[in-house]
């Protein structure tokens, strides 16, 4: 991708290959490997040219360029979309409707609505095969029944801790994901609105006390939380533009990708999730 990105704003949409050295960190390529076997890895995307003076250069396939014109499309698209919202001045009643009530419930707009007290069950979905469901049966019905706030309203009156404050902290992290073009988000990106957000600082834990709504990968020291109901095994049901070249992008270079482990909450013996968070009360 960041080759890509960077042929893309070069004049000719051409580098010399002894160029790509110092962006190693980037190509995620640290020495000894070679830059050069690595573009051979992706000739769909990637051409390589030698001139009269034995430079080598790398530049963009026909199929690459076709991929970032269909990019500039959706970025216009997606530019125009921000760009008026940019323009609004107050807040509409009916953008307090969560993604859950409009599922469940069928509430597409809501011109006078209220955020307030919810009671609505989340979609569950287990891995093939898993028996524990039926020992913590009981105890996630208690869970689906329980009221919460909603993710709209204001949470400063709950108790961190409490169970109320814990079910909203699922209802705001559902909310988030069904924002995400991939239905995932990597936790580190939580760090700068857990205040903001009334979020409780042990979020890790939580998250993986109900992998029937949410999955965790581990990769590297990184996690990153997925939205069960948005998956069909690891595909994504319901794909946006953006995701779907994506897609293409990655099928064209040959890249399989790293595995990654799926966490359970038994995988937390020991595990120290402060980090996830920038430090502070659970009382914030």
């Amino acid at each position: 991708m960041f080759l890509l990105e960077l042929l893309k704003h070069e004049p000719e949409q051409i580098i010399p290959i002894r160029s790509l050295d110092q962006h190693r960190r980037q190509l995620n390529l640290p020495k000894p490997h070679n830059i050069s076997d690595f573009i051979r890895k992706s000739p769909k995307l990637f051409d390589m040219y030698k001139d009269q003076r034995g430079t080598t250069w790398v530049g963009l396939t026909r199929q690459s360029e076709e991929l970032i014109e269909e990019e500039e499309e959706e970025r216009l698209i997606t530019e125009n979309d921000e760009n008026t919202l940019e323009h609004l001045v107050s807040w509409n009643p009916s953008w307090s409707v969560t993604e859950n009530e409009k599922k469940v419930v069928g509430i597409a707009k809501g011109e006078n609505h209220v955020p307030g007290v919810l009671a609505l069950q989340f979609a569950l979905k287990f891995p093939p095969g898993y028996k524990k469901v039926y020992r913590y049966g009981g105890q996630i019905e208690n869970f689906q029944k329980r009221e919460y706030l909603s993710p709209y309203a204001d949470a400063k009156g709950l108790k961190a801790g409490s169970e109320e404050f814990n079910k909203r902290a699922i209802a705001v992290m559902h909310e988030v994901l069904c924002f995400m073009n991939e239905k995932r988000l990597v936790t580190d990106h939580l760090t700068h609105f857990r205040r903001a957000f009334v979020m409780p600082q042990k979020l890790m834990r939580i998250l993986l006390k109900h992998f029937g709504i949410f999955y965790v990968s581990e990769r590297g020291k990184r996690f990153s939380v997925f939205l069960t109901e948005a998956y069909d095994g690891s595909e994504l049901v319901k794909k946006c533009p953006l995701v779907v070249w994506k897609e293409k992008v990655v099928s064209l270079s040959g890249y399989r990708g790293r595995k990654k482990k799926i966490l359970t909450f038994e995988d937390l013996d020991g595990f120290d999730d402060d980090g996830l968070f920038e430090s502070g009360s659970d009382d914030e």
